[in-house]
């Protein structure tokens, strides 16, 4: 099995006194895992690509220094990385380790090397596919008999990765913030120097623009927020760049999910984890509107007549407000 493949343990992963032997230690094993941990947080931060394995005890400790940081996207930038890594080596890795893997993070999946499926709980594979898009994930593509789902490797790396997401999440939350700052002690310096520099990352990204005008929205957004408002199922697209452009303007989340509120098909939680994976806090990654000639393309543009809308070179919905918004400064 891949060496770096981690095993998530709630009790080991929160005691505090497991940190602060790694960081006072002198041991040379104990300064690798130091440097390790660092170098793994930093790549994240300066966005360096996917970060390689990293062993158990530097992730441990990266997830210490992640709560010092308290930075929620952040946060799910670093643990989707290494959700990434852990399903690319599980797909290569063989059967049986796949299935040794498995019981060690607390999954019950079990490998017949006579048909060659692994099979999972029904519950085990509803509760680790619920935010996995695609049909192929649904259990009504899975074959179901006694119980159990018998799947093939690629989908039981998508659950094992699912189950190790929200078992590391689950960690991090139990991680006071305050108390990570204070046992890190002079590692500190190090989580204050990665979160100003992740700060000033995001703050080249995101539109400095002032007070939100919904005034000076494009007409696009204008009237995506007039459909919701009088009770129509906005497409798939327009919800997307609705929500990912108020975003960008300035919103905050849960102001966000309160647009959609009037959706006939509103729900609460779908809604708050929606806008929670296009803003970042759940994925890592900030989605950004599409681009006017997407909108076009799927006949959810509504330029009309409007001067700046027509503009040969206004090819974003955030150009426009962001010329709209300095011109009224």
């Amino acid at each position: 099995m891949t060496p770096s493949l981690i095993i998530p343990d709630e009790k080991s992963f929160t005691k505090p006194s497991e940190i602060e032997f790694i960081l006072n230690s002198n041991d040379s094993s104990a300064s690798r895992i130091r440097n390790e941990a660092e170098e793994f947080i930093a790549r994240s931060v300066e966005e360096r690509g996917i970060s390689p394995g990293i062993g158990n005890d530097a992730f441990r400790l990266a997830l210490w220094i992640l709560a010092a940081i308290d930075e929620s996207v952040l946060t799910a930038r670093v643990i989707n990385q290494q959700r990434d890594y852990l399903e690319n080596s599980l797909r290569k890795e063989n059967p049986e380790d796949v299935e040794e893997y498995a019981g060690k993070v607390g999954i019950g999946v079990t490998y017949d090397v006579t048909d060659g499926l692994f099979s999972i709980p029904v519950e085990e594979f509803l509760r680790s596919t619920r935010r996995l898009s695609g049909s192929r994930y649904r259990l009504r593509s899975q074959a179901v008999r006694g119980g159990l789902v018998y799947a093939v490797q690629e989908t039981v790396a998508k659950v094992i990765r699912e189950h190790f997401v929200a078992r590391t999440f689950e960690i991090v939350d139990r991680i006071d913030v305050s108390s990570a700052r204070e046992i890190l002690g002079e590692w500190s310096e190090f989580a204050q120097r990665m979160k100003k520099l992740y700060r000033e990352n995001h703050a080249k990204k995101t539109m400095e623009l002032g007070e939100i005008d919904f005034k000076l929205f494009p007409p696009c957004i204008k009237e995506y927020l007039k459909e919701l408002h009088d009770g129509v199922n906005l497409p798939h697209i327009a919800r997307l760049t609705l929500a990912s452009f108020l975003h960008k303007v300035g919103m905050k989340g849960e102001n966000i999910a309160e647009q959609f509120k009037t959706a006939p098909d509103f729900d609460p939680r779908t809604t708050e984890y929606q806008v929670k994976h296009i803003t970042g806090e759940i994925s890592g990654v900030e989605y950004s509107p599409p681009k006017c000639a997407t909108l076009q393309a799927n006949h959810i543009c509504y330029k009309g007549d409007d001067t700046l809308c027509n503009q040969e070179w206004l090819k974003h919905p955030l150009w426009y407000y962001e010329v709209k918004k300095r011109k009224k400064n």
